[in-house]
C-alpha cells in the first residue's frame, strides 16, 4: 500500500472488530478518497471518516457526531482525530475519544 491511499483491509478489519464487540455499524461508504463508517454506541451514532495517510501506512480517521462530507469533516472543528497503525488499538482509541466527546458535549 503506497503513500496517499487508504488501506481498505485495515478499515474492513476495524469494521469486523466493532461487529465482534457487538456494536451496530453501517456499511462502509466511499466518498472520494475517504471512507465513512457510522457506529452506534448506546443509541448515539458516531461518524468515523477515514482519510488517506499521506506519509505512512497509519490509519487516520476523525470521529464526530456531525454527518458531513469528507472535506467538511476534515476541517470541521468538532470531532477528534485517531492515528494508529493497529486496527485493535484503533478500537480502544475510538472508545477513549467518544468518552471525551461526551464530556465536551456536557460542558
Amino acid at each position: 500500500m503506497g503513500q496517499g491511499t487508504t488501506n481498505m483491509r485495515q478499515i474492513e478489519k476495524i469494521s469486523d472488530l466493532f461487529k465482534r464487540r457487538g456494536y451496530r455499524i453501517s456499511s462502509l461508504e466511499k466518498e472520494g478518497e475517504c471512507f465513512r463508517l457510522i457506529i452506534d454506541v448506546g443509541g448515539v451514532p458516531y461518524i468515523l471518516m477515514f482519510y488517506p495517510s499521506k506519509y505512512s501506512s497509519a490509519i487516520v480517521a476523525k470521529v464526530t457526531l456531525r454527518y458531513a462530507s469528507c472535506y467538511e469533516s476534515l476541517y470541521d472543528p468538532n470531532g477528534l482525530f485517531i492515528v494508529t497503525d493497529s486496527a485493535e488499538e484503533f478500537i480502544d482509541r475510538f472508545l477513549n475519544k467518544i468518552r471525551l466527546l461526551r464530556m465536551m458535549k456536557r460542558v
